[in-house]
């Protein structure tokens, strides 16, 4: 990945006619690797970077007769239409997660800077540039002794924003600590790059292959999932469930990189929690239903898991 400075994006947005008051690179703790804070005209934006290369610029280049594939690092036209997917997927992550936020209202919805386009860096990479609405805060990190309440609060809160994604017609499938940023106990969910439109026909997924998400957060079902796939809110529940259980015991985020156990996870879970009763009660009647292995063991109503989440965290 190239590294932009803040030197650097001063000179694109200069390129572009546009004059950046103040640019400051996002802290490193927000899990936002390419992201600037810039002030334009008094107004604060989120400058995001991401990697985008036109289908056309590649295919002009790889569908070309007279194109000599063995100069390029001697890879064979096979290879090269590989990259040439890979490229496509790429982009189509970009576009699925700019459809996503002006769809959904509760992820930062993008401002464009007209002049902003493209760029070229680096051999046959293009750069896309786009202002996003500035979001505070760092992803989600683990700290020591979160009390129930704390981490229904968060179950609450991730649970309302699925609906509102479920409501606009979206599941997330990428619901993981670095796409969670929380500010003084509110949480925001950023990066609809994975997103699934559900009023889309079925089978027109973002990858080609059988894995979709990150190890250790996505839902057992994005492991093996037939192109047909019916997609529903029940995918984005997994990953709050497992992102509640790392809340409780965050020695859990570095131990488990794939799908988790849940008699596993109960077992750790007793040997902790057995004298306190609430504790318990999160695990059985909250998290079990979030992260059940099979999705039809998950909550299916998101208004009846929402006061499920309230009513226990009414009790004492």
């Amino acid at each position: 990945m190239t590294f932009f400075s803040e030197r650097d994006i001063k000179e694109i947005l200069k390129s572009n006619n546009i004059d950046a008051e103040k640019i400051k690179r996002i802290s490193k703790i927000s899990g936002q690797k390419q992201v600037f804070f810039i002030t334009v005209k008094g107004v604060e934006y989120a400058f995001k970077i991401v990697d985008v290369t036109p289908y056309e610029a590649y295919e002009n280049i790889f569908n070309t007769d007279n194109f000599n594939f063995e100069d390029i690092k001697k890879l064979d036209k096979k290879e090269l239409n590989e990259i040439v997917l890979q490229v496509k997927d790429e982009c189509k992550r970009i576009y699925t997660e700019i459809k996503m936020s002006k769809a959904c209202p509760n992820l930062p919805q993008l401002k464009f800077f007209d002049s902003v386009k493209y760029a070229f860096v680096d051999d046959y990479l293009w750069r896309a540039y786009y202002i996003e609405e500035k979001f505070d805060g760092s992803s989600l990190e683990y700290k020591k002794n979160y009390d129930d309440n704390e981490v229904l609060d968060f179950i609450l809160q991730m649970l309302k924003q699925i609906k509102i994604m479920y409501t606009c017609g979206y599941a997330h499938r990428d619901l993981k600590p670095d796409n969670i940023i929380v500010n003084n106990g509110v949480y925001k969910v950023i990066d609809g790059g994975l997103g699934k439109n559900l009023f889309e026909e079925e089978g027109n997924s973002v990858f080609s292959c059988n894995r979709l998400g990150t190890p250790g957060y996505y839902a057992p079902e994005q492991e093996n999932y037939p192109p047909d796939y019916k997609w529903n809110f029940q995918t984005d529940l997994y990953p709050i469930g497992i992102m509640a259980m790392e809340m409780y015991l965050p020695e859990l985020r570095a131990k488990f990189k794939t799908l988790r156990d849940l008699d596993e996870m109960y077992s750790i879970w007793k040997e902790k929690f057995n004298k306190d009763s609430k504790t318990m009660k999160v695990f059985r009647k909250i998290i079990t239903k979030l992260s059940a292995f099979q999705r039809l063991d998950r909550f299916n109503n998101l208004d009846i898991a929402i006061k499920q989440v309230e009513k226990l965290k009414e009790e004492d």
